[in-house]
């Protein structure tokens, strides 16, 4: 093969390789294609138990379990309930850290989350359920699976505190 046609094909292959790589960057990621759904849990309707296993107060090692009920974003539909269990990992100064699972147990199956939360020592475990007049939805945790309709399912659970309600947004991706 000349110079010239090696340089040619060379030089197609670079414009493919950009080309596609470019496509690849500018594709919408999984989690735009991926189911979505909100539900929410009213603060009326859920309770927690705080135990206290480390050192007194709040300390390395305690233990806060929850359950809510969740129903669809208008309230009206009870769709299942959720329950999770936060350990205290660290406790600084001012902040202390959850490390959380949670279960989602809905009509369609259920949903298994993980995640980190971050609070005021001050505040102490209720001051995560702070209220909002509009949600924001400031916390994240990664969906880890699923069963029934869910089953096999990725993703992320946004979530933050409403004025009546903790909103929860979904966004699975199935594999």
């Amino acid at each position: 093969m000349g110079r010239k046609k090696l340089g040619a094909v060379l030089a197609a292959m670079l414009v493919g390789l950009l080309v596609g790589t470019i496509g690849l960057a500018s594709a919408s990621s999984p989690a735009d294609e991926g189911h979505r759904f909100k539900a929410i849990e009213p603060y009326d309707q859920g309770y927690d138990t705080y135990t206290d296993l480390g050192a007194p107060g709040l300390s390395q090692g305690d233990l806060d379990t929850f359950h809510f009920e969740v129903y669809t974003p208008n309230g009206k539909v009870h769709l299942g309930y959720e329950t999770s269990q936060c350990v205290v990992g660290s406790v600084t100064d001012s902040i202390f850290t959850f490390a959380c699972s949670s279960d989602f147990v809905l009509t369609e199956g259920q949903i298994e989350t993980e995640g980190t939360l971050d609070g005021q020592v001050s505040r102490g475990p209720h001051g995560l359920r702070s209220r909002s007049p509009e949600a924001v939805l400031t916390e994240h945790f990664a969906i880890m699976g699923g069963t029934g309709r869910y089953r096999g399912a990725r993703g992320q659970l946004d979530w933050g505190g409403g004025k009546d309600a903790i909103v929860l947004s979904f966004v699975l991706i199935s594999e």
